[in-house]
């Protein structure tokens, strides 16, 4: 059999959406067998593309989910950009952004008589929501490094080389060969078992970089809410994202 050259793809196409134009990124998947088109949280639409798959062929998929594309897009929460006002939750509690009428100070995170929850953030309102977005990230790299540990001396592979926060929008955590953990700061924003969870699932894999039954039998040793907590992450997991800008 004679195979031809694959064409290179580029980046983005466009489908058109009533009177707007609308972005979808492409992406290769030498794995794929089929089209598959995916609206993320946050960011632009992105369709994978099989190993032979071709630019007309991937338009013309696009153009009929046109209809479906628009329906989800309708449905999409608007972006919450951590201003004044705004609710942010903080291990699964709302809290509301309040300034502190202050230009210096930490953001500090309050309980107020009533039961409510408070994030009060000094500085100009151009900064609250830096500040604000600053805070939860530092707020999730304590939070996680105390559970990376926790979950590592369990195992005996304590200390852990490397952690690093990122702003990830397909996983909320990753594994690299060398040793090195990476989590979404936006797990700060999940109850504290769903964070644990996922540094646990992090951790399993420093001993199984695979997800064998050996892998997950080890990762619900570490954290036995794992089901749990890959449910929740399915049905909330999206409605992180609209919180405060992305990359």
């Amino acid at each position: 059999m004679r195979f031809f050259p694959i064409k290179p793809l580029p980046d983005h196409i466009h489908v058109q959406i009533s009177n707007e134009t609308l972005r979808i990124n492409l992406r290769r998947n030498e794995k794929a067998r089929k089209y598959v088109l995916r609206l993320p949280a946050s960011g632009v639409p992105v369709l994978t593309v099989p190993a032979r798959g071709t630019l007309k062929t991937a338009q013309k998929f696009a153009d009929r989910q046109a209809s479906w594309l628009a329906a989800r897009l309708a449905g999409r929460p608007e972006k919450i950009l951590l201003l004044a006002g705004d609710i942010v939750p903080l291990r699964g509690v709302p809290h509301q952004i309040v300034p502190s009428g202050k230009l210096r100070g930490l953001v500090e995170a309050q309980e107020l008589e009533d039961g409510s929850c408070q994030l009060i953030v000094p500085g100009e309102p151009s900064a609250i929501a830096r500040k604000s977005k600053s805070f939860l990230q530092e707020q999730a790299r304590q939070d996680l490094t105390i559970a990376v540990e926790k979950h590592a001396m369990t195992l005996g592979k304590s200390p852990v080389k490397r952690i690093s926060i990122r702003d990830t929008r397909t996983r909320w955590g990753s594994c690299s060969s060398t040793g090195t953990l990476s989590f979404s700061w936006r797990l700060i924003m999940a109850p504290p078992r769903i964070l644990d969870y996922v540094a646990a699932h992090e951790v399993a894999h420093l001993v199984h970089m695979d997800h064998s039954a050996e892998f997950w039998q080890l990762c619900e040793t570490l954290a036995p809410q794992t089901k749990e907590a890959r449910s929740w992450l399915r049905k909330f997991g999206n409605n992180l994202h609209v919180y405060g800008e992305t990359p």
